[in-house]
């Protein structure tokens, strides 16, 4: 049960933002000039740090709610406390 943190705080502070700024860039450009690069240092500068994504609004509810669900199964299985 304690390896249910794991993918629930690593999803939640990977900073989607910064992909779906890299995604808008590659479908505005044609096909071919698509350099398949994942790289998302360009685009540092247009959205917040990491910190203040994670809890945005949208991600603290969901992510949020996520964690909850662990925590309160961890207690309910007796695994902590």
């Amino acid at each position: 049960m304690l390896l249910a943190y794991l993918p629930v705080v690593m999803f939640w502070v990977l900073d989607e933002r910064l992909f779906r700024h890299l995604y808008d860039q590659v479908r505005a450009v044609d096909a071919n000039a698509v350099d398949f690069s994942i790289d998302t240092r360009p685009f540092k500068r247009e959205v917040d740090g990491w910190f203040l994504s994670c809890f945005s609004l949208t991600l603290l509810l969901f992510h949020g709610v996520m964690f909850v669900a662990v925590v309160i199964f961890t207690f309910a299985l007796g695994v902590i406390g």
